[in-house]
């Protein structure tokens, strides 16, 4: 009989990853995309200011990220118990993609920008709200051939609730109240490697 080769999979928010803010609103201050003060309304997603952005300015910009100690060692640790380190966000689609590569997670999911010869035309998908972020992690554990229940969430988002709700496992990381009361756990640490011990039941 066969051995699958993942058993579940653990959709960590990108603002749990960085040591700054998340990541991409902090990438639309710096490109200058975004002027409101943090905190101010202002719609989360809105491709159509990164119109006539380079890509290698984004990519620059990116390069300037500084991870959370521990993340690195968090995505192997999944890694080597099967289960699958997903970067699940309903921001921008080649922050992920960044993110996923640098930090060796398996995929990412995200709100795409799209870009022509080396510019971005300010075109992308539909903005993603709390909902559709909860859509989109769900789809993606379907496509991975898992249950919802198969998975867990590593989270300090309030946005990111649906998640918390639909998965297994659902880890408040340095965390606000009002996320905590919809997680399993929390978990307050400066490591990320602290939410180990609440995602190892999931492991085998």
């Amino acid at each position: 009989m066969s051995i699958s080769p993942h058993v579940g999979a653990v959709f960590f928010s990108a603002g749990v990853l960085i040591e700054e803010t998340n990541p991409s609103r902090l990438m639309e201050r710096r490109l200058g995309l975004r002027t409101a003060p943090e905190g101010d309304e202002e719609p989360r997603l809105d491709a159509s200011r990164w119109a006539g952005v380079p890509t290698r300015l984004l990519c620059s910009e990116l390069g300037s990220l500084r991870p959370l100690p521990g993340v690195r060692e968090t995505a192997a640790w999944c890694w080597d118990h099967r289960l699958l380190p997903v970067i699940a966000t309903a921001e921008w689609a080649p922050i992920g993609a960044y993110l996923a590569e640098l930090l060796g997670f398996h995929s990412h999911t995200g709100t795409t920008l799209e870009a022509r010869g080396g510019l971005f035309t300010g075109r992308g998908t539909a903005p993603v709200g709390a909902a559709g972020s909860c859509a989109m992690a769900v789809r993606r554990a379907a496509d991975l051939g898992l249950r919802p229940e198969d998975c867990a969430v590593v989270s300090a988002d309030g946005t990111d609730a649906p998640l918390f709700d639909a998965v297994g496992c659902g880890v408040a990381f340095n965390a606000p109240p009002e996320v905590r009361c919809r997680s399993t756990t929390a978990v307050d640490d400066e490591d990320l490697r602290a939410v180990i011990p609440a995602l190892e039941h999931m492991a085998f």
